[in-house]
Protein backbone atom coordinates (compact mmCIF):
# COMPACT_ATOMS: atom_id res chain seq x y z
CA UNK A 1 0.00 0.00 0.00
CA UNK A 2 1.38 3.50 -0.93
CA UNK A 3 2.35 5.75 1.77
CA UNK A 4 -0.07 8.94 1.81
CA UNK A 5 1.55 11.83 0.80
CA UNK A 6 2.18 14.98 3.29
CA UNK A 7 1.69 18.47 2.70
CA UNK A 8 3.22 21.35 4.72
CA UNK A 9 1.64 23.29 7.44
CA UNK A 10 3.42 26.00 9.49
CA UNK A 11 2.60 26.64 13.09
CA UNK A 12 4.10 28.62 15.80
CA UNK A 13 5.83 26.87 18.83
CA UNK A 14 2.37 27.47 20.81
CA UNK A 15 0.34 25.94 17.94
CA UNK A 16 2.17 23.14 17.93
CA UNK A 17 2.03 22.93 21.88
CA UNK A 18 -1.55 22.50 21.67
CA UNK A 19 -1.43 19.80 18.65
CA UNK A 20 1.02 17.66 21.38
CA UNK A 21 -1.90 18.29 23.70
CA UNK A 22 -4.32 16.77 21.91
CA UNK A 23 -2.47 14.17 19.47
CA UNK A 24 0.60 12.37 21.72
CA UNK A 25 1.65 10.38 18.66
CA UNK A 26 2.52 13.63 17.23
CA UNK A 27 4.53 14.92 19.86
CA UNK A 28 8.26 14.01 18.44
CA UNK A 29 6.88 15.45 15.61
CA UNK A 30 5.81 18.59 16.28
CA UNK A 31 7.54 19.85 19.54
CA UNK A 32 11.51 19.41 18.51
CA UNK A 33 11.44 23.03 18.53
CA UNK A 34 8.70 25.20 20.56
CA UNK A 35 10.88 28.15 19.83
CA UNK A 36 9.60 29.55 16.73
CA UNK A 37 7.64 28.85 13.82
CA UNK A 38 8.29 25.71 12.03
CA UNK A 39 6.80 24.14 8.97
CA UNK A 40 5.55 20.34 9.76
CA UNK A 41 4.81 17.97 7.22
CA UNK A 42 0.91 16.42 7.59
CA UNK A 43 -1.03 13.76 5.69
CA UNK A 44 -4.11 15.20 4.40
CA UNK A 45 -6.20 12.52 6.82
CA UNK A 46 -3.92 14.54 9.69
CA UNK A 47 -4.57 17.76 8.77
CA UNK A 48 -8.48 17.21 9.17
CA UNK A 49 -8.21 15.37 12.54
CA UNK A 50 -6.03 18.60 13.96
CA UNK A 51 -8.79 20.97 12.46
CA UNK A 52 -11.83 18.62 13.65
CA UNK A 53 -10.27 18.07 16.84
CA UNK A 54 -9.17 22.17 17.41
CA UNK A 55 -12.81 23.23 16.76
CA UNK A 56 -14.27 20.91 19.46
CA UNK A 57 -11.87 22.15 22.34
CA UNK A 58 -12.30 25.81 21.33
CA UNK A 59 -14.94 26.27 24.05
CA UNK A 60 -12.99 24.20 27.15
CA UNK A 61 -9.75 25.81 26.69
CA UNK A 62 -8.71 27.66 30.11
CA UNK A 63 -6.89 31.03 28.93
CA UNK A 64 -7.49 33.25 25.90
CA UNK A 65 -3.71 32.53 24.82
CA UNK A 66 -4.98 28.62 24.21
CA UNK A 67 -8.13 29.30 23.08
CA UNK A 68 -6.32 31.78 19.99
CA UNK A 69 -4.10 28.97 19.48
CA UNK A 70 -6.88 26.28 18.96
CA UNK A 71 -8.36 28.30 16.50
CA UNK A 72 -5.50 29.66 14.46
CA UNK A 73 -4.11 25.72 14.37
CA UNK A 74 -8.13 25.05 12.92
CA UNK A 75 -7.78 27.48 10.47
CA UNK A 76 -4.44 27.13 9.26
CA UNK A 77 -5.52 23.10 8.62
CA UNK A 78 -8.22 23.91 6.82
CA UNK A 79 -6.88 26.17 4.56
CA UNK A 80 -4.25 23.99 3.98
CA UNK A 81 -6.94 20.99 2.77
CA UNK A 82 -8.03 23.19 0.54
CA UNK A 83 -5.33 24.19 -1.08
CA UNK A 84 -4.09 20.81 -1.64
CA UNK A 85 -6.80 18.76 -2.27
CA UNK A 86 -6.84 18.04 -5.52
CA UNK A 87 -8.07 20.77 -8.16
CA UNK A 88 -6.62 23.34 -5.10
CA UNK A 89 -4.69 26.40 -5.73
CA UNK A 90 -1.78 24.04 -4.81
CA UNK A 91 -2.12 22.62 -8.38
CA UNK A 92 -2.18 25.31 -10.56
CA UNK A 93 0.85 26.85 -12.09
CA UNK A 94 1.76 29.97 -10.60
CA UNK A 95 1.59 31.64 -13.93
CA UNK A 96 -2.31 30.28 -14.40
CA UNK A 97 -3.82 31.48 -11.02
CA UNK A 98 -6.09 34.24 -11.40
CA UNK A 99 -6.72 36.23 -7.91
CA UNK A 100 -9.58 38.26 -7.56
CA UNK A 101 -10.15 41.20 -5.25
CA UNK A 102 -13.97 43.33 -4.31
CA UNK A 103 -13.07 46.82 -4.52
CA UNK A 104 -15.26 49.53 -2.23
CA UNK A 105 -15.87 53.17 -2.23
CA UNK A 106 -15.91 54.10 1.14
CA UNK A 107 -18.27 56.31 2.71
CA UNK A 108 -21.50 55.97 -0.17
CA UNK A 109 -24.97 54.34 0.12
CA UNK A 110 -26.15 52.32 -1.62
CA UNK A 111 -22.75 50.40 -1.17
CA UNK A 112 -20.82 51.13 -4.62
CA UNK A 113 -18.06 47.87 -5.44
CA UNK A 114 -16.57 45.86 -8.08
CA UNK A 115 -14.66 42.78 -8.80
CA UNK A 116 -12.01 42.26 -10.58
CA UNK A 117 -9.57 39.47 -11.50
CA UNK A 118 -5.71 39.56 -12.22
CA UNK A 119 -3.05 36.88 -12.90
CA UNK A 120 0.13 36.53 -11.30
CA UNK A 121 -0.54 39.25 -8.90
CA UNK A 122 1.51 40.58 -5.78
CA UNK A 123 -1.03 42.32 -3.48
CA UNK A 124 2.13 44.92 -2.32
CA UNK A 125 2.67 45.43 -5.94
CA UNK A 126 -0.87 45.86 -6.59
CA UNK A 127 -1.17 48.83 -3.90
CA UNK A 128 1.95 50.09 -5.44
CA UNK A 129 0.70 50.63 -8.91
CA UNK A 130 -1.60 53.16 -7.05
CA UNK A 131 -5.87 51.76 -5.98
CA UNK A 132 -6.82 54.49 -8.77
CA UNK A 133 -6.06 52.93 -11.40
CA UNK A 134 -7.27 49.31 -10.59
CA UNK A 135 -10.39 51.00 -10.14
CA UNK A 136 -10.93 52.47 -13.14
CA UNK A 137 -9.86 49.25 -14.72
CA UNK A 138 -12.95 47.63 -13.31
CA UNK A 139 -15.38 46.64 -15.84
CA UNK A 140 -18.91 48.89 -15.82
CA UNK A 141 -17.37 50.95 -12.70
CA UNK A 142 -18.88 54.09 -14.09
CA UNK A 143 -22.90 52.83 -14.57
CA UNK A 144 -23.22 53.32 -10.97
CA UNK A 145 -22.91 57.24 -11.46
CA UNK A 146 -26.04 57.58 -13.44
CA UNK A 147 -29.46 58.62 -13.01
CA UNK A 148 -30.60 58.67 -9.36
CA UNK A 149 -27.58 57.79 -8.08
CA UNK A 150 -25.16 59.74 -9.11
CA UNK A 151 -26.42 62.98 -6.64
CA UNK A 152 -25.65 60.94 -3.40
CA UNK A 153 -22.72 59.70 -4.82
CA UNK A 154 -21.57 63.12 -5.50
CA UNK A 155 -21.96 64.24 -2.24
CA UNK A 156 -20.23 61.53 -0.40
CA UNK A 157 -17.10 61.93 -2.58
CA UNK A 158 -17.28 65.44 -2.06
CA UNK A 159 -16.58 64.17 1.32
CA UNK A 160 -14.25 61.78 0.87
CA UNK A 161 -12.25 64.51 -1.05
CA UNK A 162 -11.20 66.08 2.33
CA UNK A 163 -10.37 62.82 3.50
CA UNK A 164 -6.98 62.65 6.10
CA UNK A 165 -6.26 59.17 3.58
CA UNK A 166 -4.36 60.33 0.35
CA UNK A 167 -5.40 57.39 -1.48
CA UNK A 168 -9.28 57.78 -0.46
CA UNK A 169 -8.66 61.75 -1.85
CA UNK A 170 -7.41 59.65 -5.20
CA UNK A 171 -9.91 57.57 -5.94
CA UNK A 172 -12.80 60.14 -4.97
CA UNK A 173 -11.25 62.28 -7.82
CA UNK A 174 -11.25 59.54 -10.00
CA UNK A 175 -14.78 58.84 -9.40
CA UNK A 176 -15.81 61.98 -9.97
CA UNK A 177 -14.49 62.05 -12.99
CA UNK A 178 -16.32 59.42 -14.04
CA UNK A 179 -19.53 60.81 -13.09
CA UNK A 180 -18.67 63.67 -15.51
CA UNK A 181 -21.44 66.31 -15.54
CA UNK A 182 -23.74 65.26 -13.30
CA UNK A 183 -21.16 65.65 -10.60
CA UNK A 184 -20.70 69.51 -11.13
CA UNK A 185 -21.79 70.42 -7.50
CA UNK A 186 -18.18 68.93 -6.82
CA UNK A 187 -16.62 71.48 -8.89
CA UNK A 188 -15.87 73.69 -6.02
CA UNK A 189 -14.20 71.24 -3.61
CA UNK A 190 -11.94 70.13 -6.61
CA UNK A 191 -10.76 73.80 -7.06
CA UNK A 192 -9.84 73.98 -3.85
CA UNK A 193 -7.41 71.26 -3.99
CA UNK A 194 -5.90 72.03 -7.12
CA UNK A 195 -2.47 73.20 -5.61
CA UNK A 196 -2.19 69.53 -3.62
CA UNK A 197 1.56 68.67 -3.22
CA UNK A 198 1.03 65.14 -4.60
CA UNK A 199 1.51 64.98 -8.12
CA UNK A 200 -1.62 62.41 -8.73
CA UNK A 201 -3.94 63.84 -7.28
CA UNK A 202 -3.61 66.66 -9.05
CA UNK A 203 -3.92 64.87 -12.04
CA UNK A 204 -7.00 63.17 -11.07
CA UNK A 205 -8.72 66.95 -10.32
CA UNK A 206 -7.76 68.23 -13.63
CA UNK A 207 -9.46 65.20 -15.14
CA UNK A 208 -12.33 65.48 -13.14
CA UNK A 209 -13.13 69.08 -13.86
CA UNK A 210 -12.28 69.01 -17.31
CA UNK A 211 -14.88 65.69 -17.65
CA UNK A 212 -17.69 67.84 -15.49
CA UNK A 213 -16.73 71.12 -16.57
CA UNK A 214 -16.72 69.66 -20.69
CA UNK A 215 -20.57 69.27 -20.96
CA UNK A 216 -21.56 71.70 -18.44
CA UNK A 217 -20.05 74.97 -20.05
Amino acid sequence: MAEEKTFPLRLTGAQRKVVAGLFHDLTPRVLRDTTNQRTIQFTRSEMKKIAQACRAVVRKAETGMERNSLRHVAAAAEQAIEKFTDGGIAHIPAAERVYQFKIVLKGIQPPIWRRIQTKDCILDKLHERDPVVTVRQAAGFELFIRGAEAAPATEALITALNDSDLKVQRVAAAALSMIGPSAHAALRALAALRNVSDQKLRAWIAEAEMRIGREVI
